[in-house]
């Protein structure tokens, strides 16, 4: 989890010294759920390559909390949700989308401990480009999922 942490604040540093022009805005849909996740990219080379910063739309309709991860042949980032009273989600998220095939592996780990709580395997996503905003609202959320 600390190393999560990290690479996140690294990340979050390493963006702001990102020309503008380097970014490439990117929407990720789930087919299952209507959660989504916006994401800029941007080439910073050496062992990270490709980085993500962005947000992911958990509620499906006004929340959202920063994400921050790295990609390549799969895109994998990471995040806790946050309620708007400010109050952070029990669950982490970890993602890994593999671009190859549209599948994704998305796993809940609980508390501190970091122990799996939840994994959801296999979901088909899709890329698109530019920011989306308006999310499926005939889709379960992937935090309603959890909650059952």
């Amino acid at each position: 989890m600390k190393k999560l942490a990290i690479c996140c604040l690294v990340l979050a540093v390493a963006v702001m010294f990102v020309p503008k022009s380097q970014a490439n805005p990117r929407c990720i849909s789930l087919q299952d759920y209507c959660d989504l996740t916006n994401f800029d990219t941007s080439n910073i080379g050496g062992q990270t390559g490709t980085e993500l910063i962005g947000d992911w739309l958990w509620d499906c309709v006004s929340t959202s909390t920063y994400t921050a991860g790295n990609g390549g042949a799969k895109l994998k980032f990471g995040t806790r949700p946050v309620y708007s009273n400010g109050v952070a989600f029990f669950y982490t998220s970890n993602w890994t989308l593999t671009k190859a095939n549209h599948l994704g592996d998305i796993n809940f780990s609980a508390g501190l401990s970091g122990g799996l709580a939840f994994a959801i395997q296999n979901e088909p996503w899709s890329q698109s480009a530019g920011t989306c905003f308006a999310a499926k609202t005939n889709k379960p959320s992937l935090m309603q999922k959890l909650a059952r």
